[in-house]
């Protein structure tokens, strides 16, 4: 049984928002820590330069805060 334009449709457009949303830069969440904030803001930025420039299936962002010792809800 053939579906219909319209189901074709919302299921398409349903795909397609799941797929940017996915794509979407994130920061991390950070628990409550004793953080210096320029010390944390160039480390984000850090690990956002490299999650822009490599393919992960995974947060990029996530995993390398944790690798720098943050701790990410």
């Amino acid at each position: 049984m053939p579906i219909g334009y319209k189901t074709f449709t919302v299921v398409s457009a349903i795909a397609v928002c799941t797929a940017l949303t996915a794509c979407a830069p994130r920061n991390p969440e950070m628990g409550a820590q004793n953080v210096d904030q320029a010390q944390y803001n160039r480390d984000l930025a850090v690990c956002q330069q490299q999650a822009a420039s490599s393919f992960s299936l995974g947060n990029a962002v996530t995993d390398c805060m944790r690798a720098r010792g943050y701790r990410v809800m």
